[in-house]
């Protein structure tokens, strides 16, 4: 449902530096006939996609859904309306998923921006899979495509950029370091910059296999509990950040772009 922009809000950094960032077939939903409303323009910074998940056990669904909106049955009244960006149904897999919400994200990261994709919602639809997923195609989630567009061959957007990462959770009120065991960063408060994480670890990535066995080793920490929802849910907050910088060394003398840093927060709320 549309709302209007938010007040700008202090960052959360997670280092006081320069390089922290500042403050079975399944039935599958139905397509409406009417034609959808004009997408939202490309200027705005705040973009909102919904994911539906496929059904648990095969029947009717309750939902119907456009490119940009979606109605959901009620047991007497009209189906309720919601718009937003981009609906993508049952049908979607994972890499169409990642073209639509998270590659325009990556390559404005790659030149510099930052930029944050933040998955939320019930427990039980999907939020780990579509940021995780699996280690093959195609159920491979956004962070795993989200590395490979930034460390790949010099033909994508990974040509000339050095990439470093670190991996923390929120859970039971504490934050966890997912990139070293037994590691609990403070939250601080720094008179210039504001708040930030301190303590945590950083790694920078040598390449796709290094970055991709980091990642499997820091969420084998997360804490996970048996849910009715799903078997192995995720019970706590993550936030991985990726600060990318071009390397200047990488350019030719003069040209645009090089030493540019750029950063990506990918957030999977429980």
């Amino acid at each position: 449902m549309r709302r209007p922009p938010l007040p700008r809000a202090r960052s959360l950094q997670l280092e006081p530096s320069d390089d922290s960032v500042r403050p079975s077939p399944r039935a599958s939903p139905k397509r409406a006939s009417s034609p959808p409303p004009p997408l939202v323009d490309e200027s705005e910074r705040v973009k909102v996609h919904v994911r539906l998940r496929p059904l648990h056990t095969a029947g009717e669904a309750a939902v119907r859904t456009d490119a940009s909106r979606i109605w959901v049955a009620g047991e007497r009244d009209a189906p309720m309306q919601f718009e937003c960006d981009r609906v993508l149904d049952a049908d979607d897999g994972q890499a169409a998923v990642y073209d639509e919400a998270a590659r325009p994200l990556v390559s404005a990261v790659a030149a510099g921006g930052t930029a944050c994709l933040m998955c939320y919602g019930q427990t039980g639809t999907g939020k780990t899979y579509t940021l995780g997923g699996g280690e093959a195609e195609p159920q491979r989630g956004v962070v795993d495509r989200a590395l490979e567009q930034l460390l790949g061959d010099n033909d994508g957007d990974g040509g000339g950029l050095k990439v470093r990462m670190c991996y923390i959770e929120v859970y039971m009120e504490l934050i966890h370091d997912l990139l070293r065991a037994e590691s609990t960063p403070q939250l601080r408060e720094h008179p210039e910059s504001g708040t930030y994480v301190d303590g945590v670890a950083w790694r920078e990535l040598r390449d796709l296999d290094h970055a991709r066995a980091e990642v499997r080793a820091a969420e084998r920490r997360r804490h996970t509990a048996l849910t009715q929802m799903n078997a192995s849910s995720s019970r706590s907050h993550s936030v991985l950040l990726l600060p990318v910088e071009r390397d200047a060394a990488r350019f030719a003398a003069g040209a645009a772009g090089g030493g540019a840093v750029g950063r990506l927060y990918l957030v999977d709320l429980a």
